[in-house]
């Protein structure tokens, strides 16, 4: 059985667009919206990271990068 080539580069752009998007950001969905939704209730990075187990500088890369893209 032969296979369809047809779909094939869209998938592996989908790939590589999935892999690079995770490995810029080194974190989950969830941390991502609990750092915000703490950021906006005026917690400062510290406490966020302390309540999310995380590093401070993490939680300031998340805040930084949703400023980036206009989500804060």
């Amino acid at each position: 059985m032969a296979r369809s080539a047809v779909g094939a580069p869209a998938r592996r752009r989908a790939d590589r667009v999935r892999a690079r998007t995770s490995a810029n950001r080194p974190w989950t969905r969830s941390q991502q919206k609990l750092a915000l939704l703490y950021n906006e209730q005026g917690l400062r990075p510290a406490e966020i990271a302390a309540k999310l187990g995380v590093s401070s500088h993490l939680v300031t890369q998340i805040i930084l990068a949703a400023k980036n893209r206009g989500k804060c």
